[in-house]
């Protein structure tokens, strides 16, 4: 917008549009609100603010063509809420110093931000990726927010993200090949339509109401995850916000998932809740996997002392245990788990038919003593 005309940046004449142009890169706010921007107003921006824009609002705005917006520095919070790209868009190695806000932005063509950086937090909340959206070698230093974001086309990324990666209630409706290194990955209601994977470094991912129409395969990946130049992502910003794992990625949730189309490798699962899970029998869990052990202790039963079994268990256990333990000698024993769902009514009964299935999902994949723990535990909780 040209203020001092009260006219739209695409209809102006060359002179004013220069002066407007000139004034943006000279530090002034950069305001672009419902401008209809074309490959050449996007070149001419570029030439005049030298790729430089502060306080950049594009609320509104329609880009037609390719909108090339490679290399670009958003020195303020950028503002592309309601825009609309009505062909491909190149973030690519874009710096972003205050954040980025895309709501409800819609992307018709090919999306990407690859080596992109955000210093803050980037919030694409119910954005539509009607192609692909390409995220390789990308950092937030922040949230990054894709919640309620609908992809039509197949989404790669490969980032690090300092806080917390929320994908609650977004539709993938194709391939999803994501690899993250996070400390947190927010999956409620998640929709994965087609067959999926998240290589996972650090991340604690709750998949609670997630649905799985194909299968979605979570990874733990060790290692720095490598670009396609071969050169290793930088996890050296992200290491004040990790959690003590040595890297290793932990699922805390699948209550009210069909898992029979879940794939768990060698994923942390000590605070995992199955309860409400259908299909656990069917669910694939392979490599080293580590679920909670009790601690070693000596309880009392009806006056007489016993010593806990060294066995694996699942987290259901102990927040049952927790409840049910009247002393606190008894109650030391297991761990202490958060309940994501207070009120939920678990009885010991619960317990046995989540070890009983999962016991069969074992045996299935040959892993007879973790079979044989879980036998226990049903026997234990019947």
């Amino acid at each position: 917008m040209v203020r001092e005309r009260g006219r739209c940046l695409a209809h102006v004449t060359a002179p004013d549009r220069q002066i407007a142009l000139l004034s943006a890169s000279a530090g002034s706010r950069a305001d672009y609100r419902g401008v209809p921007f074309t490959p050449e107003l996007l070149a001419e921006l570029r030439r005049w603010t030298q790729g430089v824009l502060y306080e950049a609002r594009f609320d509104q705005a329609v880009f037609s063509g390719e909108a090339d917006l490679s290399g670009f520095v958003f020195s303020g919070r950028a503002d592309f809420t309601d825009a609309r790209f009505q062909g491909s868009v190149d973030f690519g190695r874009a710096r972003f110093r205050h954040g980025a806000d895309f709501l409800r932005t819609v992307f018709e063509e090919d999306a990407g931000f690859d080596r992109s950086e955000f210093e803050d937090s980037v919030d694409f909340m119910r954005a539509e990726f009607r192609s692909t959206l390409s995220m390789t070698g990308t950092c937030v230093m922040g949230i990054l927010d894709l919640s309620r974001v609908r992809c039509s086309g197949s989404m790669e990324a490969t980032l690090v993200c300092t806080h917390e990666a929320r994908l609650g209630g977004a539709v993938m409706e194709q391939p999803v090949h994501l690899q993250l290194a996070v400390p947190r990955l927010y999956c409620r209601e998640t929709s994965f339509l087609a067959s999926s994977a998240l290589l996972l470094r650090f991340a604690e991912a709750d998949l609670t109401d997630a649905h799985l129409a194909a299968r979605l395969s979570l990874f733990h990946h060790y290692g720095l995850f490598l670009l396609p130049d071969r050169t290793a992502m930088d996890e050296t910003r992200l290491q004040p916000y990790i959690p003590d794992r040595f890297g290793a990625p932990e699922l805390v949730s699948i209550r009210g998932v069909d898992v029979s189309h879940l794939t768990l490798v060698d994923m942390w699962l000590r605070r995992c809740l199955f309860f409400g899970a259908h299909h656990l029998d069917q669910i694939r869990i392979s490599g080293e996997c580590y679920f909670a052990y009790p601690y070693r202790d000596w309880g009392v039963h009806g006056g007489v002392p016993l010593r806990w079994a060294r066995r694996r268990t699942i987290a259901d256990e102990h927040l049952l245990r927790h409840g049910v333990e009247r002393s606190a000698r008894n109650r030391g024993a297991w761990r202490e788990i958060t309940d994501d769902l207070p009120g939920t009514v678990m009885e010991p009964a619960h317990v046995a038919q989540l070890y009983r299935q999962l016991r069969k999902a074992l045996e299935d994949n040959k892993d007879e003593p973790g079979a044989a723990d879980f036998y226990y535990g049903e026997m234990g909780a019947a």
